[in-house]
């Protein structure tokens, strides 16, 4: 079946007619927006982007932890909270990008501190809500064949 066979109460919201490049941690949380659908499509909306919202939270406060010592933290952590392209593309147009900036920034943390598996799994979660990821780990491998 092609992708664009498949109707619903958001069909009129889309405007995309390829295959999902979403992994099982993005359709997670599409699934658990879609619970509002019933009530309202554009409830349903909301409800995703209030998951975008936390997810940009979520990364302040790793950013935050992340930068303990650092004399720039309050004003990098800032930066990133208040960000407009950040806000628009990951909260506002709700794009799923904002999963995939808590693998990278975990994933950062785990090479500052020496956790390269743990590093490795980061981005694996990544590839798992969107495939992008995917081309970190080259770049990683090289890191830690070069660390070694």
């Amino acid at each position: 079946n092609a992708a664009n066979s498949f109707n619903s109460e958001l069909s009129p919201f889309l405007a995309w007619s390829q295959t999902s490049t979403y992994g099982p941690i993005s359709l997670l949380f599409f699934r658990l927006s879609a619970l509002a659908i019933p009530l309202s499509p554009v409830l349903g909306v909301y409800v995703f982007k209030l998951f975008c919202l936390l997810f940009h939270i979520f990364n302040t406060y790793l950013i935050w932890r992340l930068l303990n010592a650092h004399k720039y933290r309050s004003k990098v952590t800032a930066a990133y909270l208040i960000n407009p392209l950040l806000l628009n593309e990951q909260v506002i147009s709700a794009h799923v990008d904002v999963f995939v900036t808590t693998t990278l920034i975990i994933a950062i943390g785990c090479l500052y501190y020496k956790r390269y598996v743990a590093a490795i799994l980061a981005i694996f979660t990544g590839f798992l809500a969107k495939t992008l990821p995917i081309i970190w780990l080259p770049l990683v491998v090289n890191f830690l064949v070069r660390r070694h």
